[in-house]
């Protein structure tokens, strides 16, 4: 099995990066089973994947050619890179991978050998609180919304409604993929993006999760069972420390400043936290765990 992270080369990717995978080394995951693709498109840095692939010795791939037709959304980064990786090595399609975003940790690793995806079952973090049904009934009442965002996809109301127990999202055990699906994916994405713009509801206050919303509803337009696991659950920069101890992996989501003593990752968009004092984060949130593995990056 490998693992897989997608990003554009800039600076808060390449600390990211050096912490996820920094990480990852010292829980045994060996510098060959990960594979980091970047997107090369203006604006990107050149320098940061060579010294990512130097300084690790994992997998990097680029890709220069920039095809998305709308360069405003930035999540639909991640299929499209899946889609160019694919189409340029439709062998690596073949293979079983952990679609993982770039802004986690691991507390533990997840035990794979519990799952056997494949190219019509595919399982991931079951995120009923941020995509079924009920959550998207917070931000409107009218269900031709939600008929609009399933049609991007090719599926319905009653797709989603069958399907609502089973949304998974964020972390992904995938395997035997299609090229073209991730090229529908990171379409849909950017399609997905403007629908809910375009929305009187307060729906279009989540285009942020478009992307997530595409790659799921496509998994179920293609046939894709989608398998909810517990073992993929991750706490949140917000949860008390406990979480951390309940979940296998941290995500670095939730911090939307650093007011209430939380590492926020939005401060570091253009420099990296390494040298920085976060003795302030408060040790009682899961944010805390995140800044322990900032520290542990070495230069």
């Amino acid at each position: 099995m490998k693992y897989i992270m997608c990003q554009p080369a800039i600076v808060r990717f390449r600390w990211q990066l050096q912490v996820i995978i920094t990480n990852m080394l010292s829980l045994g995951i060996k510098s060959q089973d990960i594979i980091v693709l970047f997107d090369m498109s203006p604006g990107t840095q050149a320098d940061i994947p060579p010294f990512i692939q130097h300084k690790f010795g994992v997998q990097v791939e680029t890709f220069s050619d920039d095809l998305r037709p709308d360069k405003a959304y930035l999540p639909a980064i991640k299929p499209y890179l899946l889609w160019q990786y694919f189409t340029r090595d439709p062998q690596a399609a073949k293979q079983t991978y952990f679609y993982m975003d770039s802004d986690i940790i691991f507390r533990e690793i997840p035990e794979f050998d519990l799952f056997t995806p494949n190219a019509h079952k595919w399982y991931g973090t079951y995120l009923w609180y941020t995509l079924d049904l009920d959550y998207l009934h917070i931000f409107t009442h009218d269900d031709h919304d939600i008929e609009k965002m399933a049609n991007v996809a090719g599926i319905t109301l009653k797709d989603v409604r069958q399907h609502n127990h089973e949304c998974i999202g964020a972390q992904f055990l995938i395997a035997d993929s299609q090229p073209e699906f991730w090229h529908k994916v990171f379409l849909d994405s950017v399609k997905m993006n403007h629908v809910m713009e375009s929305m009187h509801s307060q729906l279009k206050t989540r285009w942020w999760a478009a992307e997530m919303w595409a790659t799921l509803y496509n998994m179920w337009g293609a046939g894709i069972q989608t398998i909810p696991t517990m073992e993929l659950d991750f706490a949140w920069a917000t949860d008390p420390l406990h979480r951390y101890y309940e979940t296998k992996i941290y995500h670095d989501s939730g911090a939307t400043d650093s007011r209430h003593g939380m590492f926020c990752k939005l401060d570091y968009n253009f420099k990296e936290p390494f040298n920085d004092d976060l003795s302030w984060v408060n040790p009682k949130l899961c944010s805390s765990k995140y800044v322990e593995a900032i520290k542990k990056v070495k230069n």
